[in-house]
């Protein structure tokens, strides 16, 4: 007699939840010792259906298209970063966030379309989870791990993107926000980035991507901060090196964030028409002097804002840019300044 035994073939979905398991599982452990906010499992089926099989009319924001439109670094400046981050190629991770509807609720659906290092994603999944709790994050409510590259649910708040609300190249833009709004949304980014770095008791969290495509705007302009998949962690133990590499480490978000802040006060997305260099120069001379240059918005100038707070402005965007990265203030002062800018804006004495 013969017997013939059937043995069941995995599925490429169980295998992909097998092993993306495992990393997510290695990540939260590394990072938070697997004590990790609770995040719910969704599968690759009712994402599609969600998402309208990820229909072009629900994706709002593609990250590739987003990465050619931030600011131009100078060229000292871009061989800096490639230098200290070889691990990166630049603009290599694309994803597209998609509306979707899970049971009539709106949700975010983050969908990976290449990547270079796939455990980047469990990081942005891990940290992103912790992140949750700061209300100027956007909250992630859970992932599906039955997909090649793992799939992000997050809350929604709205379609908007702060780099929207920036001028291209050629002066278009969907709507220019007032003075006040962009220096609201400075101060909820400061705080979030500051949570970011003092949070956590093990070692210093540095998200290495601040900018204005990774920021979503609710209905009130409530700033939301996105994206964790390039940060990494300092041990205490290396906080105090005297190396480049350690300093400049820990000051490149202060960095990326001085180019944020610029950003809202030129009111565009790039700034390559003046050299690097001339426009840290001359910031303080034209806030100073309420002067434009291109590097004050306008619109800023018409609205009649007080002198004092463009110039304290300033200076805390020339603070963020020293080239003696131990010139630079931390986050937590850059918090603590703009939180003052903007209580003497609502509150003038």
């Amino acid at each position: 007699m013969n017997w013939c035994f059937k043995v069941k073939k995995r599925s490429n979905d169980e295998t992909f939840f097998m092993e993306n398991g495992a990393m997510l599982l290695e990540e939260l452990i590394a990072f938070c010792n697997g004590k990790s906010n609770p995040i719910q499992n969704f599968s690759a089926e009712e994402l599609k259906i969600a998402t309208n099989n990820y229909g072009e009319g629900r994706c709002f924001l593609r990250s590739h298209d987003n990465f050619n439109s931030i600011v131009d670094y100078s060229e000292t400046v871009l061989q800096m970063l490639t230098e200290t981050y070889p691990e990166r190629t630049w603009g290599a991770d694309y994803y597209n966030l998609y509306e979707g509807y899970l049971k009539d609720r709106p949700v975010s659906v983050k969908k990976y379309i290449s990547i270079d290092v796939l455990s980047k994603i469990f990081k942005d999944i891990a940290i992103g989870s912790q992140m949750s709790a700061h209300k100027n994050v956007l909250k992630l409510l859970g992932c599906c791990l039955e997909t090649k590259y793992p799939i992000i649910v997050y809350e929604f708040v709205g379609t908007r993107i702060l780099s929207d609300f920036l001028c291209d190249a050629n002066g278009a833009q969907c709507q220019p926000l007032p003075w006040r709004c962009r220096l609201k949304i400075a101060v909820d980014l400061a705080s979030a980035v500051e949570y970011l770095h003092t949070a956590f008791s093990k070692p210093v969290i540095l998200h290495r991507d601040i900018r204005s495509s990774n920021v979503i705007l609710d209905q009130d302009n409530v700033p939301k901060l996105i994206d964790f998949a390039l940060s990494i962690s300092i041990p205490e133990c290396q906080l105090h090196v005297e190396e480049f590499e350690s300093k400049y480490l820990l000051t490149l978000d202060v960095f990326n964030f001085g180019v944020l802040l610029l950003q809202l006060l030129s009111g565009k997305k790039k700034l390559e028409h003046l050299p690097f260099t001339i426009r840290m120069d001359s910031l303080e001379h034209l806030a100073e002097n309420n002067q434009s240059s291109g590097v004050i918005d306008d619109r800023i100038i018409e609205e009649g804002i007080e002198q004092q707070q463009l110039l304290d402005f300033a200076r805390l965007v020339r603070r963020c840019f020293s080239e003696e990265t131990g010139e630079r203030p931390t986050m937590i002062e850059v918090a603590r300044e703009l939180r003052q800018i903007y209580k003497c804006l609502v509150s003038p004495s």
